[in-house]
This record gives structure tokens, C-alpha cells and sequence, in this order.
């Protein structure tokens, strides 16, 4: 399904002008659950949702990875949402001006059961992207393939994987207590 009433061409014209540099003039997104290893719980949690998303360029910063995803086999109920969408396509080279493209979202086993035009900029180090509101809940953009660590873990990568590894608190004075501690995965006991 195409999102109504709005064509790429319009998003292009209109957001598109040359005083704009999407390098510079984005805002940021920072939600670990839009990673794709994110599986959402279908019976208690609430899901991410970008109806209200205002169209703009956006750039994902979260410690789960700042690029959309290009795999269409994203399950329902990953990236922290019920529909994931992901970017149909390549990512553009540094060389490359603003690409045109779509973000699909599977549902109900079809591929690209929800399309929308979007359009992505390679900015060197990191890409942003200019994306338009979901037509309803749950949808929203996947960004990144890691997770936060557990509690009581830590990581070199900002707390997320790969590698996270048991946090002692009795030797980094992480406890509360007077008494002896004991190390224990993910938490300790005194």
C-alpha cells in the first residue's frame, strides 16, 4: 500500500531546497528499541509508533546503530513495533546526492505490505534520512541491529552489543553495603 495522497516528487520538491543541508539541519532519534534485534512484547509493552512523526530529516543515534535496515525479513513485533520498516534499496555512496527511496513494512506475510517515500543522504560518517508520518500505529523506522546490555552488564560499544560482560560491583564500589560482597551474573549479593 502506498501512502495516500503523498507522492516521493512532492516530498522531493518540497523539502528538497538548495539552502537546506540534511548534513547539518536533522533532528535526532534516540530509541534503542528501533533495533532490529529489539523484539517488542505483543501483550504488555507499549509499541513505537510514527504517526505523529513531522516529516523532516531525522538521523538515529542510538547505541543500537545509526543506519536503516535493508533486509526485507524484519519479523513482525522487532524494532519496538508491530509493522518494522525498513529502507528499500541501497544506501548512497559519500558521491551521491539525496537517493529516492521507499521504506517498506511487512505485515500478514506480504513484503512491502506498507510503502512510503523517503530519501537518504550519505553524510561521511553517519546518514540521515527524510522521512514522513506512518498512516496509523504501529509502524515505525527501524535503525540499527544491537542491543542495550542487560542490567548489571556492561560493553565498550556504550553499553550495547556485541560483547557485553558481567559487571562487578563489588570492585567498582557499585554496592550499598558494609558487609562482604559477592559477584554474581548481572547483580551481587553481601
Amino acid at each position: 500500500m502506498v501512502y495516500p495522497n503523498v507522492s516521493l516528487e512532492v516530498v522531493v520538491r518540497a523539502y528538497n531546497a538548495p539552502d537546506i543541508n540534511p548534513c547539518v539541519t536533522y533532528t535526532e532519534i534516540d530509541k534503542p528499541k528501533r533495533s532490529t534485534a529489539y523484539g517488542a512484547n505483543q501483550t504488555w509493552e507499549e509499541l513505537l509508533c510514527d504517526e505523529n512523526l513531522l516529516s523532516g530529516w531525522y538521523r538515529f543515534v542510538s547505541g543500537a546503530g545509526g543506519e536503516m535496515p535493508i533486509n526485507n525479513d524484519i519479523p513482525a513485533y522487532h524494532c519496538g513495533t508491530h509493522i518494522p520498516l525498513y529502507l528499500n534499496g541501497t544506501h548512497p555512496t559519500v558521491e551521491d546526492d539525496v537517493f529516492n527511496r521507499t521504506t517498506c513494512g511487512n505485515y500478514l506475510g506480504s513484503l512491502c505490505y506498507q510503502e512510503y517515500p523517503m530519501q537518504v543522504k550519505n553524510c561521511s560518517s553517519y546518514y540521515v534520512y527524510f522521512l514522513i508520518r506512518t498512516r496509523g500505529c504501529s509502524e515505525a523506522y527501524c535503525a540499527g541491529d544491537e542491543l542495550e546490555c542487560q542490567s548489571g552488564y556492561v560493553s565498550p560499544y556504550g553499553n550495547f552489543t556485541p560483547d557485553c560482560q558481567d559487571l562487578d560491583e563489588c570492585t567498582r564500589d557499585a554496592h550499598s553495603c558494609n558487609h562482604m560482597c559477592v559477584n554474581t551474573a548481572g547483580s551481587y549479593y553481601s
